[in-house]
């Protein structure tokens, strides 16, 4: 008997040609099967999600070799060529029914489904996900990390977590560790700590959350060579051991701390970047002994915003008017000494240290601009809650791939190894991968039904004209 008979009872939905010359056969009650050279075999070798109980009754072969089946209420399910599945669009994701009839890819990629009450687009392909309160993830998201292989989110409303449900739409759960806002992440050797309203937490596992104070913290950086962690929050600045052990603390009623870094080149400096309060310089001067500068409006900073950023292994500030770069005292005063009376000369004031625009890649930003973080092929940054980044290979910067995001004010960029780029964000988190199938270049036709002349122009071999004989159109 041919192994091809076993199909006579059952409706096969879906008969696509491999690129070895066999034929992919999708079927409703029996699942999936590659033939080939007259022999039959069933797909996948170990399925987790068995396709015969989908209900499958239609298929389409995708750009990118996949297949997507369509099915009587479990919406679209997308499998590769040995019948794994690789993603399932249901209504969890937005679609309006789990009713699919028919499936249609166009020429951007898009997926258009028919369904039983009207029609949804999937935007497939494209290099963003988004996660919010559907997927899990509530509040404000202030930054991100990975731990232990597994993404944390700190948001207004706690510590969540990526959990390993694939096919779930909540990717994301709160851990229920902090009932209050989370700030930061700072991993000091197999630990992670927590900057949190309710103080900091520790983890070795990245499942059991240890309190170990309760000092409000924003922000926590580590000067790894002198063994020191910085904290900064609403009562002030603290110094810790990596045992979180207090050194030395800085009272005062500062705003928000936007962030926190080592100077790379010279680690005895330490600056923090507030909302409202300017900047704060740590200078260390001996034992636990810490001087402390203060900068703001008067030296260069709008509205006293700033937050530090390390980029190519120098120290930049983003503030509310662009990117700046510091000039010191020494520097400043080898400039203006010859300016200064004697007595002005041993008074620091008269040549405190300011900030210079900062040019990234020969290009002066205006606008808020807190965010910097470079890549090995890209550089990325937030320019007025826009996102961008310039391409180290064509020497040009782009934002089209994120014209249409409204995910409010852009809070964090964490960039992971292989180039995956999350995006903290006041109204979820984003996740950017590159996707050589998505182009954000568009090429719009348009179909001219009619064409019209006023009484007093005139068309001439394609070039309009008006009554004095003036080129108005070519």
């Amino acid at each position: 008997m041919d192994d091809t008979e076993i199909f006579a009872d059952y409706g096969v939905f879906g008969v696509h040609q491999l690129a070895d010359d066999s034929l992919f056969i999708i079927t409703q009650e029996l699942g999936l099967f590659k033939w080939q050279a007259g022999g039959l075999r069933r797909l996948p070798d170990d399925p987790d999600k068995p396709i015969d109980q989908l209900g499958v009754f239609g298929s389409v072969r995708l750009y990118d070799g996949d297949f997507a089946l369509n099915t009587f209420g479990n919406g679209v399910v997308v499998i590769n060529e040995n019948g794994e599945i690789q993603h399932i669009l249901d209504r969890n994701i937005g679609i309006r029914s789990n009713i699919v009839q028919h499936i249609y890819q166009d020429r951007d990629l898009n997926l258009w489904l028919a369904l039983e009450n009207g029609i949804s687009k999937v935007n497939y392909h494209s290099p963003m996900s988004y996660f919010d309160e559907k997927a899990g993830v509530e509040g404000n998201v202030q930054t991100v990390i990975r731990f232990k292989d597994q993404i944390f989110v700190a948001t207004s409303h706690g510590l969540y977590v990526q959990t390993n449900q694939r096919y779930s739409a909540r990717r994301f759960k709160n851990l229920e560790i902090v009932g209050d806002q989370v700030w930061d992440f700072l991993e000091v050797g197999d630990e992670l700590l927590v900057a949190s309203a309710n103080g900091i937490f520790k983890s070795k596992d990245g499942n059991t959350f240890q309190q170990v104070n309760y000092v409000a913290s924003n922000t926590l950086c580590l000067d790894s060579i002198n063994n020191r962690i910085f904290s900064g929050g609403p009562k002030g600045i603290t110094v810790y051991d990596k045992k979180l052990r207090v050194l030395w603390e800085h009272a005062n009623n500062y705003s928000t701390f936007l962030g926190s870094a080592i100077d790379p080149t010279d680690p005895s400096i330490v600056w923090l970047g507030t909302s409202r309060s300017g900047l704060i310089r740590l200078s260390w001067i001996e034992d636990a002994k810490y001087e402390v500068e203060e900068y703001g409006d008067f030296d260069g900073l709008l509205d006293n915003l700033g937050v530090p950023i390390i980029y190519c292994d120098s120290i930049v500030f983003g503030a509310k008017d662009g990117l700046f770069y510091f000039v010191n005292e020494d520097i400043m005063f080898e400039e203006l000494k010859e300016q200064l009376t004697l007595e002005e000369r041993e008074d620091p004031a008269f040549f405190k240290g300011i900030f210079e625009p900062y040019a990234l890649h020969d290009s002066l930003f205006t606008g808020q601009l807190l965010l910097l973080t470079e890549g090995k092929s890209r550089t990325w940054y937030c320019n007025e809650s826009k996102i961008g980044f310039y391409d180290h290979q064509t020497d040009q910067f782009q934002n089209r791939p994120f014209w249409g995001i409204n995910y409010g004010r852009i809070n964090e960029f964490y960039l992971e190894d292989d180039g995956v780029l999350w995006i903290g964000a006041a109204e979820g988190l984003i996740r950017y991968e590159k996707n050589a199938l998505k182009r954000s270049e568009s090429q719009f036709y348009s179909l001219i039904r009619n064409v019209r002349i006023p009484r007093s122009d005139t068309l001439f071999n394609g070039v309009f004209v008006d009554s004095q004989g003036e080129l108005i159109m070519q």
